[in-house]
């Protein structure tokens, strides 16, 4: 059976096709078409997938599309016409902006119908976030907690999950957005809202919670678990930005591209806090509520990898789970596996603990791209001895291995990668290789075995989802992937799930006596991951890479 998981329209198309109740291939549309955040019908995933499987679409047995148009155009409607006295000119630009989103999705849907001839089932938005976290997770019974900007009503979602089935406790519905308030705040600060909050969490660190007291009055926690955002300083209606009233007690928008000032820290810093204490809120509600030991986190808020780390030290949850997808591109999961085990009523096969479900290429694939775009290489009798080396010696290098990772996150396939014993990596990779802001972190990807001599924590983090303290007496050993607060970002590398990145990790320890490399995404600023080994050879010869290790092939500059 295949049932094939398609989110479009809002952020981050994506497709997962599961076969039998396991998936068989999953990738994010931006990756071919090379468009970041792409958000159309994503014809080339679908394509690609189906391709891997060698089916078409009318041998897919359900479609499953990752929101409800019908109960969209309600809610919207709704809210839109009771703000319009009050705000008139807000409330007809969001009613034509929900014609346009309405209309995208039904042609979706009728797109499909036509291709397959059956027709697609639409699942609840936050339903979809919701099953692409508990329904692949080790646990047969956990408390759900989902928060994003929105679905068609809700914006944030408490549940049980138990087997097969989703029990919905608690709903937060529009105009009342965590996400909102906090992609308003980004574009304040003078980055992209629904793309550059994780920048906003990262300048949080630089700063001080000097404006505290007054978020807390944007975003009020309720004595019922929940919360209310004071629309007199969000406008929710032009996508949760500061009105004038918020505006004239914080200052002027940064604009895009002007210096970043020790002020605009202060106000990151001051809306991190309050966002962090509003998802202990609910997550400390939810616990209570349900008495859970196990908690499964989803939803776009969840890529907010300090609140996590709070939560998994603070909320009085054990066990915690947390897919490498928490965001849009995620509920192509939730809404296949939604039909194919809630709906159709089938035992759940698949527990996801990798990433890596996306295109792979041959050695001998490999060698023709390398050979096409003239560029010279030697094949190594065993890449991780050589990676660790060059790495050991001061080089920053691609890694090109195995099946692209699906998420935003490179966990080992798709990876640029640095020694993080050296202080001045950070710099380096920021300004000649990503060309991003000069405050930016980088993740340390540590051995899972390794992971307690250096991180405090208790739970493994493959995803690289949460944020710990690192070791007081370890910091000066990794100053690379060390942040500004002592913290970092952790990916745990199993040997299990990622075998070869494990043992050029192992090799690197060997070396230096230090299991650990400074990981981030390969790509440069504003362009997605890289996908094929066309992608690679262009991203290495355009940045400050040393070395392109891809397959078994080494490339070099010098």
């Amino acid at each position: 059976m295949y049932i094939l998981g398609v989110n479009a329209t809002m952020n981050d198309s994506a497709v997962c096709l599961i076969k039998d109740g396991k998936v068989f291939s999953a990738i994010e549309e931006e990756r071919l078409t090379r468009y970041k955040f792409e958000k159309a019908l994503p014809k080339r995933a679908i394509t690609y997938c189906l391709k891997q499987a060698g089916i078409t679409l009318k041998d897919v047995d359900y479609v499953a599309y990752t929101w409800k148009p019908w109960l969209y155009l309600r809610s919207e409607l709704c809210h839109r016409l009771s703000r319009l006295p009050v705000r008139t000119m807000e409330s007809l630009y969001g009613l034509v902006q929900m014609d346009s989103i309405f209309t995208s999705h039904l042609n979706d849907i009728r797109n499909f119908r036509k291709s397959t001839g059956k027709d697609p089932v639409a699942v609840n938005h936050h339903l979809c976030h919701m099953a692409s976290s508990f329904l692949v997770s080790p646990f047969e019974r956990a408390a759900i907690l989902s928060v994003d900007n929105r679905g068609e009503k809700a914006t944030t979602v408490m549940a049980l999950g138990e087997k097969n089935n989703i029990k919905v406790l608690k709903e937060i519905h529009i105009p009342h957005s965590l996400g909102k308030v906090y992609s308003g705040l980004t574009y304040h600060l003078g980055f992209r809202p629904d793309k550059d909050e994780y920048k906003v969490m990262g300048l949080a660190s630089y700063g001080k919670p000097v404006y505290y007291d007054l978020f807390k009055k944007i975003i009020r926690l309720e004595a019922d678990g929940g919360y209310k955002i004071d629309g007199s300083f969000c406008n929710y209606d032009i996508e949760g930005r500061p009105t004038a009233k918020l505006a004239t007690l914080i200052g002027p928008e940064r604009k895009y591209g002007e210096p970043v000032t020790q002020h605009h820290m202060d106000i990151a810093a001051s809306l991190q806090k309050v966002h962090e204490e509003a998802i202990l809120h609910l997550a400390g509600h939810l616990k209570k509520i349900t008495g859970e030991e196990n908690l499964c986190l989803s939803g776009g808020v969840c890529y907010n990898s300090v609140a996590n780390g709070r939560i998994e030290r603070e909320s009085g949850f054990r066990n915690f789970y947390t897919p490498p997808y928490v965001g849009d591109s995620g509920t192509a999961f939730g809404a296949a596996f939604h039909v194919y085990n809630t709906l159709l009523g089938k035992e759940r096969v698949e527990i996801v603990n990798r990433a890596y479900f996306g295109a792979s290429y041959s050695d001998d694939e490999i060698k023709n791209a390398l050979d096409m775009c003239k560029v010279k290489y030697e094949k190594q009798a065993d890449i991780t001895v050589t990676t660790a080396r060059l790495l050991s010696e001061g080089n920053i290098m691609g890694w090109f291995q195995g099946a692209m990772e699906f998420g935003p996150r490179a966990l080992g396939c798709r990876s640029i990668i640095a020694d993080p014993r050296r202080a001045e990596m950070k710099d380096l990779v920021n300004k000649y290789v990503k060309r991003r802001e000069e405050f930016r972190p980088f993740a340390p990807s540590v051995l899972e075995e390794e992971m307690p001599n250096y991180f405090d924590t208790h739970v493994p983090s493959p995803f690289m989802t949460s944020v710990c303290l690192v070791h007081p007496d370890q910091r000066a050993k990794i100053p690379a992937v060390t942040h500004f607060d002592g913290t970092a970002r952790i990916q745990t590398v199993s040997r299990k799930t990622n075998p070869l990145y494990w043992e050029m990790i192992n090799k690197f320890g060997k070396i230096t006596g230090v299991p650990i490399v400074l990981n981030t995404s390969f790509n440069v600023r504003d362009e997605p991951i890289v996908c094929s080994p066309l992608d690679a050879v262009g991203c290495f010869f355009s940045s400050g890479m040393d070395y392109l290790a891809i397959g078994s092939f080494l490339v070099s500059k010098k």
